[in-house]
Formats: structure tokens, C-alpha cells, sequence
């Protein structure tokens, strides 16, 4: 055999074991280009790079922009023109390696196509190689666009109506005063049924009540909108009134429910948050206490204040342990008591804003404890990121057991 006809056969043999490697990457349904680093030039394209016209992408083209990896925008929004030697191309040419580059795509036919982009290095005998693979997500991103804005839609609709729900509940709760009030002037021994009307019409407004704060402290939380008023304050005695507030709706369900407080635990707390915080847990615990003894304790610990609120309920699983602190989540989604799922989620922001900490031990049928532990002294909100801006001010009409707004 002559070296002519030997480097035919060497050739032929070298093509031959190329062609499987080279088919398997064409039919590959990620668009992928092979750029050979010392050129610069393109020596591959699969069909679905081919397909989407990225194999016709100059490194100069002004068409392509690209975001951080970190930004979730639109790809109408926050876009930069790629400088020539900027493009993933180009930066795949000099040997630059990469991961989840987000690349977001005019083309020049029309629409936008958003990528992200990886590259690696392969070695091929003499030369060097860089393959650069594009994932298409411009279906999750026009998604993740569409739910944004359902989100910011939802959350403008639940300001309003919470707001406009606030006018009429504040008159129902002030005219039951009155007419308890009327009552008791009128008659020096109401009626007991008259009285239980009342009693159980007022525990109805207030729960009513603290439902529209939720839901408006939802969205100022949503909105960066949470001040924090703190003043000096004794906890026992704040936790106290609150207890004594929940009585009645503990007594309506049959649920013994005692506090004991080893005070005085005085310490800048906004009185306004704490008792919403107070409110919650008890009322997730008669909620969900199964009709068992809630018992409610607060003390002084080695790094502030310690209150704890437990039930004997249904309890939570423990894969549930952190969810439930998640807005409109729930712990039993079956429960015969619906809820709006927020309570627990205004107890970690309201508490953390204090620069404190709240954490959950449960096990399913035994009950469950919440414990939140506070520092006594002044936390500066919006150092890390809580109570950034003041609210708007308004409230509902201060009475018992019924949470007041800023």
C-alpha cells in the first residue's frame, strides 16, 4: 500500500468514527454551536441551532442583549446592547468558559427569544474547541411575566377591597358598643339572650376584623411597606389583655385557655404588631386546638423575651414546618375551619421586624408550640431589609380583642 492510498484510508477511517459523534450532536434538540477558538469561526451547527438562527449570530450584532443572571425582567425590560467583544460567541472564542448566561435575543425577522447560554472547552487533537449550548426559555420567561403581573393584579385588588371593607366593619363594630351601651342604660338587667346576641355578634366583627389586617398587612409586607412604632412596654401585660380579649371565643369553643406570665418583661416592642402577633397565634391555636387546653407563657430569657403559645390539637407534619409560615398557606388545607393562610405569615414578619425569631414544634396529633423569642432592646428596622417605609396611616376603631391598624 502506497502513503498516498494509506493517508486516504487514515482520512476515510478518521471521518467514519467522527460521523456517529457528529450525528448524535446534530440531532440534538438544544441548539449548539462549535466555535473554533483560534478563528473565531463557527465549524458546527446542529439543526436546532440552524432551525432558530443562531448559527447566522454575529459576534458585532447589535440585536443581541443580555441580563444578569439574577435579574428576573422581561425581556422588554432592562436590556443592554452587547458590545462585539461581549457576545457569548466572541467570549467562547477566547476561551472563556461559562454557565447559565442569559441572553435575550431581537431577531432580526421579529420577536425576541430568550436564552441561556453555556460554554465549554473541548480539546480536538491540535485544535481548540468551544461548544456553546442554548436553552430557550422564552416560554418560562413570557410565564413567569403573565404570573407577575396576576400577582401585583391580585395584590392591588386585595388592597383595595380590604381598604373599602375597613368604612363599614369600623360602623358595625362602633354601633354594637352603642347598642350594648343603650341596652345596658335602658335596662338594669338586660336580657341574657340580647346579651349573647351582642356578645357573639361583636366576636364575629372582631375576627372579622382581624381578617381585613392580615390581608392588609399582606400587602404592605408585599409592598415594603411596614413601619414599626415601638415603645417601652411591659409584654406580660400586653400578652394579658389579648388573652383576656380571646376568652370569650375560647369559652364558645370549650378550649380552657391560661397564661402564665413571669414578669414584668418590659423592652421597646410596637404595641400595635405585638398584639397582632399575639392574636394570631392564639387564634391558630383554637383553631386548630381540636377543643384541647391552649396555654400561653411568657417569660424573660438570657437574650430578651420568650412567649410561647401551645395547643393539643391536630398538630403539624414536619414537612410542613416551614411552609406554614408562608403566605396563604395553611397547615391542615382540609380543615373544617377555612382560613386566608396568612396569620402565621404576619407572625414571622411582625416578629422579625422586631429583629426576633419564631419557630414551631408539632407533631401530628399532639399538638403544637409556637415559640417567639424577641430581644428586649430598640431594633432598627430596615438594616436588613424589614419596616422599610411607613404604611398610610389609617386604622380601624380600637376595641377589645380587635387588631388596630397604623
Amino acid at each position: 500500500m502506497g502513503d498516498a492510498e494509506g493517508a486516504n484510508s487514515t482520512a476515510a477511517h478518521e471521518s467514519a468514527a467522527a460521523l456517529p459523534f457528529e450525528e448524535a450532536l446534530r440531532s440534538l434538540p438544544t441548539p449548539l454551536l462549535i466555535i473554533e477558538t483560534a478563528t473565531g469561526r463557527t465549524v458546527f451547527a446542529n439543526d436546532a441551532a440552524v432551525t432558530a438562527g443562531l448559527s447566522q449570530l454575529e459576534f458585532e450584532s447589535a440585536a443581541s442583549r443580555i441580563l444578569p443572571k439574577s435579574d428576573g425582567a422581561s425581556p422588554a425590560a432592562g436590556l443592554a446592547s452587547l458590545a462585539p467583544d461581549t457576545s457569548p460567541l466572541a467570549r467562547a472564542a477566547c476561551g472563556d468558559t461559562f454557565e447559565a448566561e442569559r441572553l435575550v435575543w431581537n431577531r432580526p425577522g421579529g420577536g425576541v427569544r430568550t436564552f441561556i447560554v453555556c460554554a465549554r472547552r473541548i480539546p480536538d487533537g491540535g485544535r481548540s474547541l468551544a461548544a456553546v449550548s442554548f436553552i430557550d426559555v422564552s416560554t418560562q420567561v413570557a410565564n413567569e411575566a403573565e404570573l407577575r403581573q396576576t400577582l401585583q393584579a391580585r395584590d392591588e385588588f386585595v388592597s383595595v377591597a380590604t381598604h373599602e371593607l375597613k368604612e363599614p366593619l369600623n360602623s358595625m363594630l362602633l354601633a354594637l358598643q352603642l347598642l350594648r351601651v343603650t341596652a345596658g342604660k335602658r335596662q338594669d338587667d338586660p336580657p341574657a339572650d340580647l346579651t349573647e346576641d351582642l356578645d357573639l355578634m361583636e366576636r364575629q366583627g372582631m375576627r372579622l376584623a382581624r381578617q381585613v389586617a392580615n390581608l392588609l398587612d399582606a400587602s404592605r409586607i408585599g409592598h415594603g411597606k411596614l413601619r414599626l412604632d415601638p415603645e417601652t412596654l411591659d409584654l406580660c401585660e400586653l400578652v394579658g389583655e389579648v388573652v383576656e380579649s380571646f376568652r370569650p371565643d375560647a369559652l364558645a369553643a370549650g378550649i380552657p385557655l391560661t397564661l402564665e406570665a413571669t414578669g414584668p418583661v418590659v423592652g421597646s416592642f410596637d404595641p400595635v404588631r405585638m398584639e397582632q402577633v399575639v392574636a394570631n397565634l392564639l387564634s391558630n391555636a383554637i383553631k386548630y386546638g381540636d377543643g384541647k387546653p391552649v396555654r400561653v407563657r411568657v417569660r424573660g430569657g438570657p437574650s430578651g423575651a420568650v412567649l410561647e403559645v401551645e395547643d393539643g390539637g391536630i398538630g403539624v407534619p414536619e414537612r410542613d414546618h416551614r411552609r406554614v409560615f408562608e403566605p396563604f398557606e395553611r397547615a391542615a388545607p382540609n380543615h373544617r375551619r377555612n382560613s386566608l393562610g396568612l396569620g402565621l405569615h404576619i407572625v414571622r414578619t411582625f416578629v422579625e421586624a422586631h429583629g426576633g425569631s419564631v419557630r414551631l414544634r408539632s407533631d401530628v396529633g399532639k399538638g403544637s408550640t409556637f415559640t417567639v423569642e424577641l430581644p428586649c432592646q430598640p431594633h432598627a428596622p430596615g438594616t436588613d431589609g424589614d419596616g422599610a417605609v411607613a404604611g398610610d396611616g389609617d386604622g380601624f376603631v380600637p376595641s377589645p380583642g380587635a387588631p388596630r391598624e397604623d
